[in-house]
């Protein structure tokens, strides 16, 4: 242990001071976990940039999310409000892509533009003299051998071929990002598991490795991270962040797989906003890094952070798409934009209840109104205080009554 390494206790204690008892320190033990190995391996890295990563890693808020993998329930479950005194409950949190789509693209049909990229990319090859020639393809089954982890221990990971029969390519694509994002998941976390856990990396993750530890010189901090936003009411995981010991920057990753002609190609249609950004898968991958951004501004105090959106496929590798600036595309009009959109969304089904509520109530005043015409036919009563027509059978509340056998006396008994 060098001179600049703190013990596990002061290192708490020191972001227990920083965060303040209203935040508090995680008790995640994974978390916690890496700090301490940060703090042992790379204990230069820790003291130069303490206050990025241990916002970054230790901060309270990641004690009130956690993932449900619950089949037919998957998703995000975070705890809200609460006292001492009060445990707060835990409730379901929409996901980021779910927002997004209700907010800027609610009208965008994958399958049909997959199918406009397709031809433009048909049409844009080169035709023969004799015009282009259509060439009958078979269809073929899709079938994607997976390597999947069944176990995984410090020792090492037990891994299982699973063949996944894709109907189109999007089921493909499905596939594909199933072993990448476990394999880069592994990776992040820790380097020395991974070596032992993946001996032989699926090729394209080897170059995701190749172009972050290489050619970018990043330090990997964490795969699928957590965050949350009660402003907004999303929950959302990042893929892989890294971090740039030369800038002291974060950097979030957002990994896409499939897409083949289809990630970058225009239709024409906008987002709405009126951003001035074309409808596209990767301006949409765009906007997953750039509203999760601007969460970490404003619920995690952290402002240093780029982003990357990494385009997998099995024909063009791995490329990469730098996230535009803030100045290119202010990320504060984005999610003030989603506020608002959100504001309008709650006063409309606001609205609805109320009318849904008035239905029922009108419903039901139908309902007791026509029980009271009933009752008030049948309690009319005649002159002689019986209920007219009736013959004594209903009472003045126009209720049944129940008929009493004539007693025998001895001056109604028949003779």
């Amino acid at each position: 242990m060098t001179s600049s390494t703190l013990h596990d206790d002061e290192l708490f204690q020191l972001a227990y001071r920083m965060f303040g008892p209203s935040v508090g320190v995680t008790l995640r033990p994974e978390l916690r976990s890496k700090v301490q190995t940060l703090n042992r391996e790379s204990p230069e890295l820790l003291s130069t940039n303490k206050r990025l990563l241990m916002k970054f890693y230790l901060h309270g808020r990641h004690d009130n999310i956690r993932f449900s993998s619950k089949p037919g329930a998957e998703g995000f479950l975070v705890k809200e409000g609460g006292d001492g005194n009060k445990v707060p409950r835990a409730k379901r949190m929409r996901g980021i892509h779910g927002m997004l789509r209700k907010v800027f693209y609610p009208d965008f049909d994958r399958s049909a533009h997959n199918k406009l990229a397709q031809k433009a990319s048909r049409n844009s090859k080169t035709k023969t003299k004799g015009g282009s020639k259509k060439r009958k393809r078979k269809k073929k089954k899709n079938v994607v051998h997976v390597p999947y982890p069944s176990r995984i221990s410090g020792s090492g990971c037990e891994w299982a071929m699973v063949d996944v029969v894709a109907r189109d390519e999007r089921g493909v694509g499905a596939a594909l990002g199933k072993q990448v994002h476990k394999q880069l998941e592994i990776f992040a976390r820790d380097q020395r598991v991974f070596s032992r856990a993946v001996p032989r990396p699926d090729p394209l993750v080897a170059e995701i490795i190749r172009k972050i530890v290489v050619d970018w010189s990043l330090v990997p901090l964490w795969s699928e991270y957590e965050i949350w936003d009660e402003t907004l009411k999303y929950a959302t995981s990042v893929d892989l962040i890294c971090f740039h010991p030369k800038k002291r920057r974060l950097v979030f990753f957002e990994v896409k797989t499939g897409y083949r002609d289809s990630f970058s190609f225009s239709t024409g249609k906008k987002i709405r906003g009126r951003f001035g950004i074309d409808s596209t898968p990767l301006n949409h991958a765009f906007l997953q890094i750039l509203i999760p951004i601007e969460t970490m501004k404003r619920c995690y105090g952290i402002r240093a952070i780029d982003g990357y959106v990494l385009h997998v496929n099995e024909q063009n590798g791995v490329t990469a798409y730098k996230v535009p600036t803030n100045a290119q595309l202010p990320r504060d009009r984005l999610y003030n934009y989603v506020v608002r959109m959100n504001k309008l969304d709650e006063k409309a089904r606001e609205k609805k209840r109320a009318a849904n509520m008035l239905v029922r109530r009108n419903s039901v005043s139908r309902k007791i109104n026509s029980g009271k015409r009933k009752r008030a036919r049948v309690s009319t009563t005649g002159k002689n205080g019986k209920v007219r027509g009736t013959n004594g059978y209903y009472n003045s509340r126009g209720f049944k009554k129940r008929k009493l056998p004539r007693k025998k006396t001895a001056w109604n008994v028949k003779k």
